[in-house]
C-alpha cells in the first residue's frame, strides 16, 4: 500500500515543479497560466493522495478522500482550457469552459458532503476506499466528456498545424491518454470493481511526457527558464563557497570564480534567448513564405481551370459549327439529287 501513496507524491512533486517552472517564467500568458492550473489540480489530487493512504483513521481517510477529490474535480476543466488556449480556439469555446467551470464549483461545494463521497470502507488490501454519493455520478460522466472532447480537439487540428506543433499535439495526446487511463484505474474501486489502482504512477509519465515536448519544441520557453535556474543555482553555489572560504587567498579566488560565472551565465542566457527568437522569426517567415506560395499557386491553378473552360468552350463551338455546315452541306447535295 505504501507504493501507492508515494505514486501520489510523485505526481504531485513533478506536477509542481514542472507548474512552477512555467508558471514563474511568464505568468500573464494565458497558455502558461492555462498549464499551470492543470498542473495544480493534479498536484493537490497527490499530495493528498499521499496523505490519504497512509491515514490511519476512518475520520482521516474520509476528510482526505474528500480533499483529494478537489484536485480530481478541476482536472477536466483545466486540461480542457489549456487545450484550447494551446489549439487557440478558446474564444470559441468560451461557453463549454464556463460550462465546465460552474459545474466543477457545483461538485467542490457538494464533495464535502455524503452526496459525493458518501464513506470510506476496506477493499482489497486498502482499510480505507472512498465510496460514491448520488453526485459522484454525474462528476464521473463530466471527467470522461472533457478529457474526450479535448483529444477531439486535438485529433481535428493535428493535419493542420506546422510540424513542431504537430509533435506536440502527439506528446500530449500519447501522454494525456496513457496518464488519463491510468489514474482511471483508481475508478473500479469506488465501484467494488477488484482491481488496483496500478496506473496511477503513469499520471508522472504524462506530465515529463509534456516536460519533454516543452524543452524538445520550447512552448512555454522552458529552455530559457531551465538555462535561467541552472545559472542561478550554480551561481548561489559558488557565492556561499566563496564565503565560506577558510583563506583569503581561496575567498578572493572563489569571488573572482563567481564574477567570472555571472558573465558566462549572462552571456549564455542571452545566447539562449536570442536563439529562441530567431527561431521564431525563421517559423514566422516559414508561415508567411507558404502562405504566399500557396497563394501563387491557387491562382495558377484558378487560371488553368479558367483557360480549360475556355478552350473547351471555344472549341466545342467550333465542332458544333463544323457538324451544322456538314449537315447542310448534305441536305443539299440531298435536295439536288431528288428528281423534280
Amino acid at each position: 500500500m505504501f507504493f501507492y501513496a508515494i505514486t501520489g507524491l510523485i505526481n504531485a512533486a513533478t506536477s509542481t515543479f514542472l507548474g512552477f517552472l512555467v508558471c514563474f517564467k511568464k505568468p500573464k500568458t494565458n497558455i502558461n497560466r492555462a498549464f499551470a492550473w492543470f498542473c495544480l489540480s493534479i498536484a493537490t489530487w497527490g499530495i493528498a493522495y499521499f496523505v490519504w493512504q497512509i491515514s490511519t483513521t476512518r475520520e482521516a481517510a474520509l476528510f482526505w478522500s474528500r480533499a483529494l477529490m478537489v484536485g480530481a474535480i478541476f482536472m477536466p476543466i483545466t486540461y480542457f482550457h489549456f487545450i484550447t488556449v494551446f489549439l487557440n480556439i478558446h474564444q470559441k469555446k468560451k461557453n463549454l469552459l464556463i460550462l465546465g467551470y460552474i459545474l466543477s464549483f457545483i461538485f467542490l461545494i457538494l464533495n464535502f458532503t455524503s452526496l459525493f463521497v458518501k464513506s470510506v470502507e476496506p477493499e482489497l488490501f486498502f482499510p480505507y476506499w472512498p465510496k460514491p454519493g448520488i453526485a459522484y455520478h454525474p462528476f464521473l460522466l463530466t471527467f470522461f466528456l472533457y478529457f474526450f472532447y479535448s483529444w477531439y480537439l486535438l485529433f481535428k487540428t493535428l493535419r493542420q498545424e506546422t510540424e513542431i506543433r504537430q509533435k506536440q499535439i502527439k506528446y500530449f495526446l500519447i501522454g494525456s491518454m496513457v496518464g488519463f487511463f491510468g489514474g482511471a484505474t483508481n475508478y473500479f474501486l469506488w465501484y467494488n470493481i477488484p482491481i488496483p489502482p496500478f496506473g496511477s504512477i503513469l499520471i508522472t509519465f504524462f506530465v515529463i511526457l509534456t516536460a519533454f515536448s516543452v524543452i524538445k519544441y520550447h512552448l512555454f520557453e522552458i529552455r530559457v527558464i531551465l538555462t535561467e535556474l541552472l545559472v542561478g543555482a550554480i551561481g548561489v553555489i559558488s557565492l556561499i563557497q566563496a564565503f565560506l572560504a577558510e583563506t583569503l587567498r581561496i575567498r578572493i579566488l572563489g569571488f573572482s570564480v563567481f564574477f567570472l560565472f555571472c558573465v558566462i551565465g549572462y552571456i549564455l542566457i542571452k545566447y539562449t534567448y536570442r536563439e529562441l527568437k530567431a527561431k521564431e522569426i525563421l517559423e514566422e517567415k516559414v508561415k508567411e513564405r507558404t502562405k504566399e506560395l500557396q497563394g501563387a499557386y491557387d491562382d495558377v491553378k484558378k487560371r488553368k481551370e479558367d483557360l480549360e473552360k475556355f478552350y473547351k468552350l471555344t472549341v466545342g463551338r467550333e465542332l458544333k459549327m463544323i457538324e451544322l455546315k456538314k449537315e447542310i452541306k448534305e441536305l443539299e447535295e440531298k435536295i439536288k439529287s431528288e428528281p423534280r
